[in-house]
This record gives C-alpha cells, sequence and structure tokens, in this order.
C-alpha cells in the first residue's frame, strides 16, 4: 500500500493511484501501462477511463491531494500538516524521483494552487501579465 496520506483507497480513483504506486515499486512509469494498473487495481479499462483519459492523469489527481493537504493547514498549525504529510509520503516521493516525475508533480500541483486562487482565466492572465 502507498504511502500517500489522505488516500484511504475508499475512492475508485485513490484504488487507480495506489495500484500505480505499487507498479512502480517493480516497473518504470513509462513501462506501465494501463492495462497494469486497472489489473493491479482490479478494476476494468472502462472504470479507468470514466474517471481519467491518460495516465498522467493520475499524477493530476496526486496533485489534487497535495492540495488538500496544504488547504488543510491554518495559522495556528503553521506548516505541520504539510511537512507531516511529506514526511509520511517518503517512499512515494522516492518513486516519484526515481522516475523523473517529482517536478512533473510539483508543476501539476503549482497549477492547482494557481486555480484555487485564480478561478478564472482573466484573473491569471492579468497576473502573468504582471510578472
Amino acid at each position: 500500500m502507498p504511502d500517500i496520506p489522505l488516500l484511504p483507497n475508499h475512492t475508485t480513483q485513490d484504488r487507480f493511484l495506489s495500484a500505480l504506486f505499487l507498479l512502480m515499486e517493480h516497473k518504470e512509469y513509462h513501462e506501465i501501462s494501463i492495462v497494469d494498473i486497472c489489473k493491479e487495481a482490479e478494476l476494468s479499462r472502462k472504470t479507468f477511463y470514466h474517471y481519467f483519459k491518460h495516465k498522467d492523469d493520475l499524477l493530476d489527481y496526486l496533485a489534487q491531494i497535495i492540495c488538500l493537504c496544504y488547504s488543510r493547514t491554518d495559522d495556528r498549525s503553521g506548516h505541520y500538516h504539510y511537512f507531516n504529510f511529506f514526511y509520511h509520503m517518503q517512499n512515494s516521493v522516492r518513486l516519484l524521483l526515481k522516475n523523473d516525475l517529482w517536478y512533473d508533480v510539483t508543476q501539476r500541483t503549482m497549477r492547482q494552487y494557481e486555480d484555487l486562487l485564480y478561478p478564472h482565466d482573466w484573473e491569471k492572465s492579468a497576473r502573468r501579465s504582471d510578472r
């Protein structure tokens, strides 16, 4: 079972993400197929495509989980929950680094944050033009 906090494996998306991390213990990310993920998750390809268009969409889902963790922090707790999240996610981070996916996941996470902070395209465009 992957060590991703907030991932109780109750949802179908959680099962697919868990399956991906379990497979990355033994195979490189680029070698893992959607069929492999579905088999490991014990779910159909039809179900996979109901939730995701591509294997990379699982990385977007992971970014959503990271954003959820960060959104739970407040001034009183500082960043304890955020760093605790990554502490407990050490093995998963190791797998992401091993597969050269960590940078990609952090970029996806930053886009998720931006979408949370600037939900309208015109706001994001205005913010980007200020840089």
